[in-house]
C-alpha cells in the first residue's frame, strides 16, 4: 500500500500502471481490506485489461512448471485454467 497512490487506493488508477480508468477501461479487482496506519482499510483496486492479461499470463509462467497437473492435463488444473481464462478475456 505504501507505494501506491491515493488514485490507484480509490481505484481511478490502474493499480499496476497508474493510467488514469473510467467505467469502460477498468476491470474490477474486487473490494479487499488491509491496514493502513494502523487503521482498517477497506479499498477497490482496479486495473486496465492489458495490465490484467499481462498479471494473469506472470502468475501461470510461474504456477505452471510446478504444477503436475499442468504438466500433465492443464484442463485439470483449476489454478491453471482460471489464469488461462482470464488472460484470454482481457486481449
Amino acid at each position: 500500500m505504501s507505494g501506491l497512490s491515493e488514485r490507484q487506493i480509490r481505484g481511478t488508477a490502474c493499480i499496476w500502471g497508474g493510467e488514469t480508468l473510467n467505467t469502460e477501461t477498468a476491470v474490477d479487482l474486487g473490494e479487499r481490506t488491509t491496514q493502513r496506519g494502523g487503521q482498517p482499510l477497506r479499498w477497490f483496486p482496479r486495473a486496465c485489461r492489458r495490465d490484467v492479461q499481462a498479471a494473469a499470463l506472470k502468475a501461470l509462467h510461474k504456477h505452471a512448471p510446478g504444477c503436475g497437473q499442468c504438466a500433465t492435463d492443464g484442463l485439470r488444473c483449476d489454478t491453471g485454467r482460471t489464469l488461462n481464462q482470464i488472460a484470454r478475456r482481457y486481449r
